[in-house]
Formats: structure tokens, C-alpha cells, sequence
């Protein structure tokens, strides 16, 4: 009796973590061990962040599978595989194939609202393709969800990044200002005040017109040379004639 009290205890014990599996889906993915464990935790953390906060399950899957059957294929069947938008009212998977070196986006159900078309072209080109390219997969995952997280955000309070309203360039002139100002107005106020130092320790100097403000009339004297030439030597040389001279010139570049 003690020893089917314990059995169905074991399975039942399995079966609430099955569902506790199924409830909660992997939403960071690497089968190549592209990502450290720290990494791997640390994104996580972020994904899971997120679908507490909107209920939209932002995932990453990177895989190395050379055996083709079409990008999307594969991408939809990653996303069957983990379980996404089961449990929330949607998702959007960045999924790699490290083996072919592509890449796929999926968006599916409420994630379309924060996820427009616009968003995501601009995401891949500015914030994940240009580190792509450099292989700085670290940076790329991260700034992944950086963007994720503003997206959602701006969403869920009615200004999804689209082309026709919140394009994300109002962030640019921020940026730009500061940038000017390190790079303008900071040398600037570093010369003036280097300027003011110096001004301040020349105290003993004073504007004068006139040089016998300096010196005084009987402690220079200046005495005036000249050469007079007196005699003069011309020497006279006879040319043959019916000769001409040719000049020659000759020299390195």
C-alpha cells in the first residue's frame, strides 16, 4: 500500500512539473553554445521580464541545422517546438541558423502591434545586422531585446514604432546634442577658462603708445653707419663675331 501511495505520488509530482514545463516556455534557446551561461541566464531573466509585464513572449533560437527544408520551415517549427503563444497572446522568435549563417523573424498574433513591419526592418538594420556582420553575437542579443523592450513599451502606451507615427527619430536629436556639446562647448569652456588663468597673471603688463614708456632717451644711443663707394673697376671683354652664345640648363627633379 505504502509503495503505491509513493508511485502515485512520483507521478504526480512529474506531471505537475510537465505542466509547469508547458506553462512557462524556453524562451532563450541555443543549441550551439553560442551563449555562456551567464548570458543564457541573463536574457532569460529579460524575456521573462517582459512576458510578465505585456504577456508577449520575445524569444531567441539559435540553432546549426544543415539539413535545409526552408528558412521559414524551420523557424515555425522552432516555434511549435517551444511552445510559443500557447500561453500568451503572442510572440516574436529571432531565430539563427548558425550552420547556413541566416536568420528569420517571427511575429505572430497581439506581438504584431508592438512588432509593425517598420519596426522591424529598422531594428534588423540599425540594431542587429551591423553587429551581426562584426560577429559581436553578445551585443546583438542584447541590443535584441533592448529594442524589444522599448517596443513593447511604446505599444502598450498607444505609440507603436511605425512609419506613420513613432519612428524612433525623436530619440536621435537627443544624442546628437549631447554629442555636440562634449564635442563644442566643452573645449570651448575649457579655453576660456585656461584664457581667464592667463589673463589673471598678467598683472604687469601694461598698454603703452610709445616706446620712452619702456626705456628712458639717455640710456639708448644709436649709432648710424654708411658705405660710400668711391671707385668703381669695369672690365671690357671683346667678342668675336659671327658666334652666338646657347644657354644650357641641366639640374635634377
Amino acid at each position: 500500500m505504502k509503495k503505491t501511495i509513493s508511485f502515485v505520488t512520483i507521478l504526480a509530482i512529474c506531471f505537475c512539473a510537465h505542466c509547469a514545463v508547458l506553462a512557462h516556455p524556453v524562451l532563450v534557446y541555443d543549441e550551439t553554445g553560442l551563449l555562456s551561461a551567464e548570458e543564457l541566464a541573463g536574457l532569460s531573466a529579460i524575456a521573462d521580464s517582459l512576458l510578465e509585464t505585456y504577456n508577449i513572449e520575445v524569444a531567441l533560437a539559435i540553432v546549426e541545422d544543415d539539413a535545409g527544408g526552408g528558412l521559414q520551415k524551420l523557424a515555425s517549427e522552432m516555434a511549435q517546438f517551444l511552445a510559443l503563444g500557447e500561453s500568451s497572446d503572442g510572440f516574436a522568435m529571432l531565430y539563427m541558423n548558425m550552420a547556413t549563417m541566416d536568420y528569420s523573424f517571427v511575429v505572430e498574433d497581439g506581438a504584431k502591434a508592438a512588432f509593425t513591419d517598420y519596426g522591424i526592418q529598422l531594428m534588423l538594420n540599425s540594431d542587429l545586422l551591423p553587429l551581426l556582420g562584426r560577429d559581436d553575437f553578445a551585443g546583438a542579443f542584447s541590443s535584441y531585446y533592448d529594442v524589444a523592450s522599448y517596443y513593447l513599451e511604446q505599444a502598450s502606451i498607444g505609440r507603436p514604432v511605425d512609419s506613420n507615427g513613432n519612428t524612433r527619430q525623436e530619440q536621435a536629436p537627443q544624442s546628437n546634442t549631447g554629442r555636440i556639446v562634449a564635442i563644442v562647448f566643452i573645449p570651448l569652456l575649457v579655453a576660456w577658462i585656461a584664457c581667464s588663468g592667463w589673463k589673471a597673471q598678467m598683472k604687469t603688463a601694461n598698454v603703452a603708445k610709445k616706446a620712452d614708456n619702456y626705456i628712458s632717451l639717455s640710456s639708448f644711443k644709436l649709432q648710424v653707419d654708411e658705405d660710400e663707394f668711391i671707385e668703381r673697376t669695369t672690365t671690357v671683354v671683346n667678342k668675336e663675331a659671327g658666334k652666338q652664345q646657347t644657354a644650357n640648363r641641366s639640374g635634377k627633379f
